[in-house]
């Protein structure tokens, strides 16, 4: 696949994230206010009931209170999920499209990964600006990026490639 090929790609998934998190948080906002609203209007007849002394009306209002109000909130949890998820996912590929464009400059370097007496290391440009290191190893987790600089480090046999 061609480098703009690419980058066309990120792109339109970029497009379709962004589409998707603004439609979950007109979403998210929209349930917000419909919590407040139920809310408001169920403990306003939940106090008149009260007031009234009429038992049987309390009763089913604190019912439907606690059901309404944790399936409203069940939803709106899952909305932020989602939303959550959308943004993550708009910024993994406009990452994705950066890299691809060969802009390194806000990917994690391994700089301390660097080591000047390793036979091939500094020839190769396994660490550092434009480097392997960066190319290779995504995860912001320092065992996953330590894992990741021992393999660029360390010759492997054939089986070990393959399960990797």
């Amino acid at each position: 696949m061609s480098e703009n090929v690419l980058v066309k790609e990120f792109e339109k998934r970029i497009h379709r994230f962004s589409k998707e998190y603004d439609a979950l948080d007109s979403k998210h906002k929209s349930l917000s206010i419909l919590r407040i609203t139920i809310f408001v209007v169920l403990t306003s007849l939940i106090v008149y009931a009260a007031s009234d002394k009429n038992g049987l009306l309390l009763a089913v209002l604190a019912i439907l209170f606690v059901v309404a109000f944790g399936i409203i909130i069940q939803i709106h949890n899952r909305v932020k999920f989602e939303r959550k998820t959308a943004s993550f996912l708009k910024k993994l590929n406009e990452e994705e499209a950066k890299r691809a464009e060969g802009d390194l400059s806000k990917v994690y370097q391994g700089n301390e990964y660097g080591n000047q007496q390793h036979f091939y290391s500094t020839d190769l440009d396994v660490f550092g600006s434009n480097s392997l290191f960066q190319l290779v190893v995504r995860s912001r987790l320092k065992q996953t990026r330590d894992l990741g600089a021992k393999w660029l480090l360390n010759h492997a046999d054939k089986r070990d490639i393959i399960e990797r």
